[in-house]
């Protein structure tokens, strides 16, 4: 591979203005959809999750938790989690983000909307109709949405918490 080759992948692709003067500056921003922001982790929901199969659990670091998820029964819970995901009706696809950006926003307290959501998401995409993977990879995760048909899950629709 040669030199420019390599700066070509590597760098991003340059925004061209062909009826502007050579070197305007171009700006490209990407609008929130919703204003308001929530996020999707097992934090503090180690009881919560525990309950779902008659267990008492008293952790709540999302990491910890992820694991004990993993040690319930997987058909009960995924039976469970294809229950309450069919009972939201959501179709398509939404756009998540993780990382980076610990925010302080609104966090999903129900644990069948936050497994489903965290073990459902493929990368940054949340597709409706896929099937939940449940491994410590995608359930250690804090994911953030403005997607209106999720932020109206956690607080509601307008933006009032539930």
């Amino acid at each position: 591979m040669s030199a420019h080759a390599a700066a070509s992948e590597s760098a991003p692709p340059a925004l061209h203005n062909m009826s502007g003067r050579p070197r305007t500056e171009v700006t490209v921003s990407t609008p929130s959809v919703d204003d308001v922001v929530v996020s999707f982790s097992l934090d503090g929901m180690g009881s919560k999750i525990g309950r779902l199969q008659q267990r008492r659990w008293t952790t709540v670091e999302r990491r910890r938790v992820a694991e004990l998820v993993l040690r319930l029964d997987g058909a009960k819970l995924t039976a469970q989690l294809d229950e309450a995901w069919e009972a939201m009706a959501l179709d398509g696809a939404a756009l998540l983000w993780s990382g980076g950006q610990e925010r302080d926003c609104p966090s999903c307290a129900e644990p069948l909307l936050a497994l489903n959501v965290l073990s459902r998401s493929r990368d940054n995409l949340l597709l409706a109709e896929s099937d939940p993977v449940l491994a410590k990879a995608t359930l250690a995760r804090r994911l953030f949405t403005d997607d209106p048909r999720l932020t109206s899950l956690v607080v509601g629709p307008g933006g009032a918490r539930s």
